[in-house]
């Protein structure tokens, strides 16, 4: 047996435990979402409704192993981070001032327990994404957008837990967009900036309204409004390639990202891959749906694709996709939903696509668990063993 083989068999045999655990977490959440959601034809029209005890409880599912998760050294961290904030450690620029007041308020209402304090804060993420999803639940498939969630960004967010506070809030301002019918633009802009006083990276987001912006109001033309976005993310990221580097070496609050800009860039053939799902969605329910919410679709995972092509050439880019995940849990879940809402009305034959087609879209996120669980986590070993938090 060779060393690598004897490397993933004793990894494997040291974290089963915790691996059987995840995907058990996987299955049961995103069960429950769909479970929680249906779709059917009335004489009034297309109905979506959520049955709110199966939905509940696959939120509170999440909140309840958030709150006692202890694994990964980030979690002393942030625990020490709680302990020290006051008015004074605002002034530390290596920390955002959004995350140190609320860690100061917490800490006054938490009488000081950083157990409890820092509990309160991940579970905060899994909160405010849990009441998005919900308010979105006539635009989105709220199973898929589940296991999405769970598969892409819910692990990882146990451990970087400014930078996915920040995402959730940004993903606050995304629904606050699609459901408002004014001031949705305000709203996004004000979340984003509040995220970025959590996690600076979110100020990155702000090419969402941009593009937003331009494909509902410039580009007039249906057929070419996104040949035309496309063309633009392509001119962004060779922008973005070339400035960025540039304001991380001049901004001195920016400095301490110097450690991520890449020297010999690569060519993400991974991420082409992964988004081969995304685009396979555009592509069928191009003409299943209003021109809208497909378009807003679109933007979303064009953006997101263009910033982790831009993360092989700037490593700090690649913080980035913790905030346009969005583009799976919201932009290829509301194409779903689109399909969903188009087969229940054509009959028989779409809805059996539909099903099959939202199997192999559940079983590609579930693939992407598992290659996060066995390699492609954060440290070189792979994921860290389940810890809980009377475990330290």
């Amino acid at each position: 047996m060779s060393r690598l083989n004897k490397w993933s068999q004793n990894k494997g045999m040291q974290h089963s435990k915790t691996i059987l655990v995840y995907a058990l977490l996987f299955c049961c959440v995103s069960g429950l979402g769909f479970l929680s959601q249906s779709v059917r034809q009335t004489t009034a029209g297309i109905k979506v409704t959520i049955k709110k005890a199966p939905y509940c409880l696959a939120i509170a599912l999440l909140v309840i192993f958030t709150a006692l998760y202890a694994s990964g050294a980030d979690y002393l961290q942030y625990k020490l981070i709680f302990s020290e904030s006051d008015w004074e450690a605002i002034r530390d620029t290596q920390i955002e001032a959004g995350y140190r007041i609320l860690n100061i308020v917490l800490k006054w209402i938490c009488f000081g327990n950083a157990v409890i304090g820092v509990a309160i804060i991940k579970s905060l993420t899994v909160i405010i994404v849990g009441r998005c999803f919900y308010l979105l639940k006539d635009k989105i498939n709220i199973g898929l957008s589940l296991a999405a969630y769970v598969a892409l960004a819910y692990f990882i967010s146990l451990n970087l837990i400014r930078i996915y506070l920040a995402s959730a809030v940004v993903l606050a301002g995304v629904t606050a967009y699609l459901i408002s019918a004014r001031r949705k633009y305000l709203k996004l802009v004000i979340a984003i900036f509040v995220a970025a006083t959590v996690h600076y990276t979110a100020i990155g987001t702000m090419l969402i309204p941009v593009f937003f912006y331009l494909r509902s109001t410039f580009f007039r033309e249906e057929t070419r409004k996104d040949i035309y976005i496309a063309i633009l993310l392509i001119f962004m990221a060779v922008l973005i390639v070339g400035v960025v580097p540039v304001l991380v070496r001049s901004i001195s609050v920016l400095n301490k990202y110097q450690g991520y800009l890449k020297e010999n860039p690569s060519f993400g053939i991974g991420q082409i891959v992964y988004f081969s799902v995304p685009v396979f969605w555009l592509f069928i329910t191009r003409n299943k749906m209003e021109n809208m919410l497909w378009g807003q679709a679109f933007v979303m995972i064009a953006i997101a694709f263009a910033i982790s092509m831009m993360g092989y050439v700037i490593g700090m880019m690649s913080r980035l996709s913790a905030f346009f995940d969005i583009a799976y849990y919201l932009g290829v879940s509301q194409l779903v939903n689109g399909f969903g809402k188009y087969a229940v009305q054509i009959g028989r034959e779409q809805m059996t696509n539909y099903r099959v087609l939202t199997f192999m879209t559940t079983t590609y996120f579930a693939v992407r668990l598992a290659i996060y669980l066995t390699g492609g986590a954060l440290i070189a070993d792979g994921i860290q063993e389940l810890i809980f938090i009377w475990e330290i």
